[in-house]
């Protein structure tokens, strides 16, 4: 004979399934709305809802989600010291959550955006320490000893380049590294066996840019020794290629310039410069070389009393820096060209821009004479 079920019990399993069916669909409901506000950039909005969802249910399976959002909304609303944290504890609390990686890397990103280099390379050396065998862990090491190189800590660039070198040397990096090995050798001073680095990358290397990368700073090297036949001919040979990078070309153009004025020769040395300004491209590279090439190209005509043209790179060359960045050695070449062509207005103009911008400057009361001297002449 069936036993019955008692009626009350089934009401009362009924009850306790539709509550938790209830409170489920509502912590979804809460999670989706913290989630769309996030997605459609009301990061404020995101950053309350996601914080009362975790408040409201911390156990719940997608609470880890909307910790790594809620640091994800503070990321874009750029505050930074608290993403980072945020980024911080998420990773190191759950190691094995699939977005953990990416919480260590915007860890990193945060530091870099706050300035502070040296704590970036560390996070981003941490990517290394806790998931070697990942595949972003090369690329992390690459990260790291660029941001240990900004804070000028060299010891630690050389060392995280180092373990990517004897750690993966099947990784798409290891060359790379290796030329950045090269890199840290040179500004240590230790040009000998830079030399050899650069060499072996130059004849092992696939990739065309980074061979002619080596070439150049092998000529660059030479240069420096007193070598500069042996650099002319690396110069030579590079500005020749065609199937590299045009910011390569153009940084080979800028070091036959610089040759060509050691020896005196200042109209090949002009060419030499002009043509690297033409070849500049979107590199890092070809930003930090066009200053460089603008002041010389100024310098060059200015030694062959071409006083329009100097004036005319000198000018291109302010244009180019930041407003506020103040250059009196700068205003006082400017300020000397225009004298040369005898516009004493313009050039006092320029001796009280030195004057102006450092009361300190060697070349204060240089201008200052400069500019009595001229007033007498107007």
């Amino acid at each position: 004979m069936r036993r019955s079920t008692n009626p009350l019990i089934l009401l009362l399993v009924l009850i306790l399934f539709n509550f938790a069916f209830s409170q489920d669909t509502k912590e979804n409901a809460e999670f989706k709305l913290a989630i769309n506000l996030y997605n459609e950039g009301f990061y404020d909005l995101a950053i309350s809802q996601l914080k009362k969802f975790i408040d409201t249910y911390p156990n719940s399976p997608q609470t880890p989600d909307a910790q790594f959002y809620l640091a994800m909304s503070y990321f874009k609303l750029r505050k930074f010291e608290d993403a980072q944290t945020l980024f911080q504890d998420f990773a190191l609390s759950k190691p094995s959550h699939p977005k953990a990686i990416e919480a260590l890397l915007k860890s990193a990103e945060c530091f870099v955006e706050l300035k502070k280099y040296k704590e970036a390379g560390s996070a981003f050396e941490r990517i290394k320490l806790f998931y070697p065998r990942n595949q972003i862990a090369p690329k992390a090491l690459i990260e790291s000893a660029k941001y240990f190189e900004l804070a000028n800590d060299i010891q630690n660039a050389k060392k995280v380049i180092l373990a990517l070198i004897q750690e993966y040397p099947e990784s798409e990096y290891f060359y790379t590294a290796r030329f950045k090995f090269a890199e840290i050798l040179t500004k240590e001073g230790n040009l000998e066996r830079a030399l050899i680095e650069y060499r072996k990358i130059s004849n092992e290397v696939d990739d065309k840019n980074l061979k002619f990368k080596a070439l150049l700073n092998i000529a660059r090297l030479n240069s420096s020794l007193g070598k500069s036949e042996e650099a002319e001919n690396y110069l030579t040979n590079i500005v020749s290629q065609t199937e590299i990078a045009p910011g390569i070309i153009s940084s080979a153009y800028f070091e036959l310039g610089k040759l060509q004025a050691e020896f005196g020769e200042y109209d090949t040395a002009i060419n030499y410069m002009l043509k690297s300004l033409a070849l500049m491209d979107t590199s890092e590279e070809s930003k930090t070389l066009k200053p460089k090439v603008l002041l010389n190209l100024a310098n060059y005509y200015f030694n062959i009393a071409d006083y329009q043209n100097a004036i005319k790179f000198y000018n291109e060359l302010l244009n180019s820096l930041p407003e506020s960045e103040s250059n009196p050695e700068l205003y006082f070449g400017i300020a000397v060209a225009f004298e040369k062509i005898l516009n004493y207005q313009k050039a006092n103009e320029f001796y009280q821009k030195v004057i102006n911008s450092d009361t300190t400057s060697q070349l204060t009361p240089k201008a200052l004479l400069a500019l009595a001297r001229n007033y007498t002449r107007l």
